[in-house]
């Protein structure tokens, strides 16, 4: 029950931080004008609220589960204050708190939009510290992490943009606007399949001890079901650039772009998951 819901806090954790960032990417590399407001204000206000509020949640799950002590114990502020200074997980959530804060600063201030972008950047990267790849030593462990920092940027770069893409497909379809904005996006998504193809293989060079253990351990069972999403989602893309796209078929468009956003999620909810499960070729 526990593991459990430290996987689901993950995983919302990881999803409050990609719809962050994807606010910036999308201001930034979609809508075409750099200077224009965020997509969705209110949005970026809850995934701020949700990142922080997911945050505190697993510094308290993780209290319980490290500790082994009763919860009114581990939920202590003894207890938690151990675990957020004295552990390589609780120093990183930490720093990642404080950055959440500066950047729920500077939301409300209304400006310095590249100063939100940089803390927001960030905060999706530091969630590569909170993973398998800091257990590596020496050159290995800045690879990995470096490889997992760029796949949690291009997943937040993508999937992030993709969420405000439908919203504004869903308002209003005007052809230039729709075009303009689906062309930078198709871009910009071939550049992020790209780096999450390149920085998967370097993970799973890094985690995948054998290929047997893709079949005969639960992480590489769940790795197979992400890499297997990940080639549907694939296959939807190709389709809305070779042959929506084309046809200014924004509805349907859109509609393949729900099923993208829906599956992407997913995939956060199995990472959730591969962040706490033993990658091991013996893992029942």
């Amino acid at each position: 029950m526990l593991t459990a819901l430290i996987a689901a806090t993950r995983a919302v954790h990881f999803a409050a931080a990609i719809l962050l960032f994807g606010q910036f990417v999308y201001a930034a590399a979609v809508s075409g004008d750099r200077r224009a407001p965020l997509p969705s204000p209110r949005l970026a206000g809850v995934a701020v609220v949700l990142l922080l509020a997911s945050a505190l949640a697993w510094l308290a799950l993780e209290a319980l589960a490290m500790s082994g002590l009763p919860a009114a114990q581990a939920l202590s502020l003894d207890t938690l204050g151990i675990v957020a200074t004295q552990t390589l997980f609780g120093q990183v959530l930490s720093a990642r708190l404080v950055l959440a804060g500066l950047l729920a600063l500077v939301l409300l201030h209304g400006r310095a939009r590249l100063a939100a972008g940089i803390l927001a950047a960030l905060v999706l990267a530091t969630v590569a510290l909170s993973g398998h790849a800091v257990a590596d030593k020496g050159v290995d462990r800045v690879v990995h992490v470096c490889a997992d920092a760029l796949h949690l940027l291009a997943a937040g770069a993508w999937l992030g943009a993709l969420v405000p893409l439908i919203a504004m497909l869903g308002r209003a379809a005007e052809a230039p606007l729709a075009r303009q904005a689906t062309q930078r996006f198709s871009t910009l998504g071939l550049a992020c399949m790209a780096a999450l193809l390149l920085s998967g293989i370097v993970n799973a060079y890094y985690i995948v001890a054998e290929p047997a253990a893709l079949v005969h351990s639960l992480y590489g069972r769940m790795l197979l079901a992400k890499v297997a999403i990940f080639l549907l989602i694939l296959t939807l893309a190709a389709v809305n650039r070779l042959v929506l796209m084309p046809r200014l078929a924004w509805r349907r468009l859109r509609e393949l772009a729900l099923a993208e956003c829906l599956l992407g999620f997913t995939v956060i909810a199995i990472v959730g998951k591969l962040g706490i499960t033993i990658p091991g070729p013996h893992h029942p």
